[in-house]
């Protein structure tokens, strides 16, 4: 037997056998998180009959409805740095479209939806061709002069009969939408199930989106443009495609929100609006897909808690602040450390028992 054979031989089961030791001790975490997910997603069903009163379940909507615009912001942020000032603008356009389908053309809930959701894609795809090629500073700006436009645009006298100006429009669910009925989408404990589920769908789907081919690509762009253009990728077309995902979960809290409240009005254009989504992805982590839900209800609680002091925006301010300042992956960071050291400490005690 050879030197080589006698050094070489038997390597290969040694790290075979590491492999297969260290994919057995990842198995119970893995287990572990699984059944955390899960039992979190049955426990948010479960919330109507644990928060009984109305007005603090209809915080915990539009927590829900806030929580899927800091997403949107956050997808952006994350997949390709890109911060956009005027996501509120497609959360308007889709309220404002099924307002006027509702209204004025007496369409059904869903069809009404459907036109709405279909509007703000199709403005994100249009304006999106050409604020895609600008870099991240002016992109913001450019975002938020957009938003300005629209919110001056649903202003205009001209319009006031089919937008109705400063008042805006209000517009009651013409029927069910998706297994909920017309009546129960009007109230926090019948709409809740609905605006859960598109939670947890646009929640995974932007988990998975991130981890695919697409999302390695889009990140792939944020580090360097330049170096992936050399490469010989189209940088253009993914940029665009994130862009309309982005403007489709605003759009999507555009309709949670008309769903529920009825009603659109200027103020969802304006950049306070956007502001509040923004504040609310940096509380909850705007690296994190559930981070920006947590955000988003936080925000809507806080809002409720320090709104009758009379200086709202001097705390929002300042917690904010010491968010950004002492936890800047926010609190859905700390989750995850805290999480991973009790993990830790679980495998740990499973291998001082094994010994």
């Amino acid at each position: 037997m050879s030197a080589k054979q006698i050094t070489s031989g038997p390597t290969k089961p040694s790290v075979v056998g590491s492999r297969r030791e260290s994919t057995l001790r990842q198995r119970p975490a893995h287990v572990l998180r699984l059944l955390a997910i899960l039992a979190v997603i049955v426990a948010g069903f479960a919330v109507p009959s644990l928060v009984t009163n109305p007005y603090r379940l209809t915080l915990l909507v539009d927590g829900l409805t806030l929580g899927l615009l800091a997403l949107s912001l956050g997808f952006l942020v994350t997949q390709l740095g890109l911060f956009s000032f005027g996501a509120g603008a497609f959360f308007g356009v889709t309220a404002y479209g099924f307002a006027f389908a509702s209204i004025e053309w007496e369409w059904s809930t869903t069809a009404s939806a459907l036109f709405g959701v279909g509007a703000s894609l199709a403005v994100a795809a249009m304006v999106g061709a050409v604020f895609v090629r600008v870099k991240a500073l002016p992109f913001a700006m450019v975002t938020l002069a957009f938003s300005v436009m629209m919110m001056q645009f649903v202003h205009q006298s001209a319009f006031r009969d089919k937008l109705g100006g400063d008042s805006g429009l209000l517009a009651m669910p013409q029927g069910g939408f998706l297994g909920v009925s017309q009546e129960d989408l009007l109230t926090p404990d019948g709409i809740w199930p609905l605006v859960w589920s598109v939670v947890v769908v646009c929640v995974a789907a932007m988990f998975l989106l991130g981890r695919s081919r697409f999302g390695r690509t889009l990140r792939g762009i944020r580090e360097n443009d330049e170096r992936m253009r050399y490469c010989g990728f189209n940088t253009y077309w993914p940029k665009l495609a994130a862009f309309t995902i982005s403007a489709g979960l605003a759009a999507v809290a555009g309709l949670m929100q008309i769903l529920f409240h009825g009603f659109a009005t200027p103020g969802l254009f304006s950049f306070g609006f956007t502001g509040n989504g923004i504040v609310a992805a940096l509380v909850g982590g705007i690296g994190s897909v559930y981070g920006a839900i947590i955000g988003g209800v936080l925000f809507t609680q806080a809002q409720s808690w320090l709104g009758t002091s009379g200086n709202l925006m001097l705390y929002q301010g300042a917690i904010t602040a010491l968010v950004v300042l002492f936890l800047p992956r926010g609190l859905a960071g700390l989750i995850s450390e805290v999480s991973k050291k009790a993990l830790g400490r679980i495998k740990r005690g499973g291998s001082d028992a094994s010994n």
